[in-house]
């Protein structure tokens, strides 16, 4: 959201987070929101747009997940008038647990990276550590570092690289992963900072378990990497010309942990690296797939209801 608030901001368009806002035309929810105001504004004639990422599921959130989609679930079936979802992915997985949505309107629109921020270089430079592999993110749970490490602990040794982390990691039983020689891990970093380490790397990996639309993941498409990971929630959606990089889960809409194979996932890596010229053009051809401004484009259709 901060993302596309700042798009906005960048074409003049107004906004406010003001919910007692006099002339609101329309209100974005992302996911939930206070729902008296909700209906003061459908009162008032305000469009409720809400916009979904996914949803609690029993698998991840125990008994737990109905409490928690209460407020989101009662938006979805009862006070929306459009729903707008991260993916198609986020869209079969909100109607696996909650089923149909009330809403009159809903469409699917994929987030967008800021290509002034994330573009490619022309060749990722070579470096002394050899191949040089990036992820990044707030690694929150074992699902975004375990099956990663793992798969490179296999690795190691085999020929000269180094794994980069760049973001947070939030949970302390996850540091115990960090202590490899082949990682760096640079916990703060701003999003320009970002851009530029990503035109400095070979290939991004990432591990996620039912990703809704990560983006982590487009901006590095946008940064014209070849990017190798799980093929679990929206990743093939996202990656639908070198699906061939994603290894293998299951076909469930809501895929569990124990089916993340750091095997696979290595045979994914050598895959990349056998045929990395080929990965690298067809990067590069689709590093503007992913647009902010189309991005937004697409959300103001929705938020003045035009078809999109």
């Amino acid at each position: 959201m901060q993302n596309l608030a700042a798009e906005f901001q960048r074409q003049g368009i107004a906004f406010t987070s003001r919910p007692e806002a006099s002339n609101l035309r329309s209100a974005l929810i992302p996911v939930e929101y206070d729902l008296d105001w909700i209906r003061e504004w459908k009162r008032r004639g305000v469009r409720i747009v809400q916009r979904l990422d996914g949803v609690y599921y029993p698998s991840k959130h125990g008994e737990a997940y109905r409490g928690l989609n209460r407020n989101l679930e009662l938006i979805y079936r009862e006070l929306a008038d459009a729903v707008i979802y991260q993916s198609r992915y986020s869209y079969l997985q909100c109607r696996e647990v909650l089923g149909l949505s009330g809403a009159k309107s809903e469409v699917i629109i994929l987030n967008g990276a800021d290509t002034e921020l994330f573009h490619p270089v022309a060749r990722p430079p070579a470096t002394k550590e050899g191949w040089i592999f990036a992820s990044s993110g707030n690694f929150r749970n074992i699902d975004m570092l375990e099956p990663m490490v793992h798969a490179f602990d296999r690795l190691y040794g085999k020929f000269p690289f180094q794994l980069r982390l760049f973001g947070d990691v939030i949970k302390e039983d996850l540091l115990p992963y960090l202590k490899r020689p082949y990682i760096r891990h640079v916990p703060r970093i701003s999003l320009k900072e970002l851009g530029n380490e990503l035109r400095g790397v070979q290939a991004f990996v990432y591990s996620h378990l039912n990703p809704p639309c990560p983006n982590s993941v487009i901006e590095a498409i946008s940064s014209g990497l070849p990017v190798v990971g799980f093929d679990s929630g929206s990743m093939s959606e996202l990656l639908w010309y070198q699906k061939d990089l994603l290894a293998p889960v299951s076909n469930d809409i809501l895929q569990l942990y124990k089916d993340f194979d750091s095997l696979r996932l290595v045979e994914k890596i050598q895959l990349l690296l056998e045929n990395y010229d080929f990965y690298l053009r067809e990067a590069r051809r689709r590093s503007r797939d992913l647009t902010i401004e189309r991005t937004a484009a697409a959300y103001i259709s929705v938020l003045l209801g035009e078809q999109v």
